[in-house]
Parts: structure tokens; C-alpha cells; sequence
């Protein structure tokens, strides 16, 4: 089940799309549910931090995304959460 589901999609002249339940987006992007089990929050950020450190490169977003939730949870420090940023994306 997703946001975008049945929704139809107009395009533009830049590549960029315009669903008919309001959400603009690049052509090439995509949307991405994260659960809201903290247990599989934490399964997804190391699967994806595996990912990074092979090379993958296209895993900030995401990884951000679920240690900012995290955070809200309380469930990962300020700290740790700079720690991963570093450690995984800067060089």
C-alpha cells in the first residue's frame, strides 16, 4: 500500500510530475514508507548502513530520515546519531 497508489500523474516539461493528490516530484525520485516498528527502524538503518560502506551511495537520505525518527523516539541519542553521519558520509 502506498501514498501514490492509483494516482495518475501529469508530467511536465522538466522531468518532474504532478500526482493528483498534490505531491510533486522529480521523475526519478521516489517515495519511501519507513515502518514504525522501532525494532525494524533499527533493522532498516543497518541494513542501509551496510549498504554505505559498500559503496552504495544513494543511502543518506534514508538513513537520516530513520535516525531523526529515532531521535524523536528517544531511542538514539544526539550524540550517536552525529557519530553515524560522520563515520558513514563524510570523507
Amino acid at each position: 500500500v502506498g501514498l501514490l497508489q492509483n494516482s495518475q500523474s501529469v508530467s511536465s516539461a522538466d522531468g518532474s510530475s504532478n500526482d493528483s493528490d498534490g505531491i510533486s516530484k522529480a521523475a526519478d525520485s521516489q517515495i519511501v514508507f519507513l515502518p514504525d516498528n522501532p525494532v525494524k527502524l533499527f533493522y532498516q538503518l543497518t541494513k542501509l548502513l551496510a549498504a554505505t560502506k559498500a559503496g552504495h551511495t544513494n543511502t543518506y537520505n534514508q538513513v537520516n530520515a530513520i535516525c531523526k525518527r529515532l531521535l524523536e523516539l528517544k531511542l538514539l541519542t544526539t550524540d550517536k546519531y552525529k557519530k553515524i553521519l560522520k563515520k558513514y558520509f563524510t570523507k
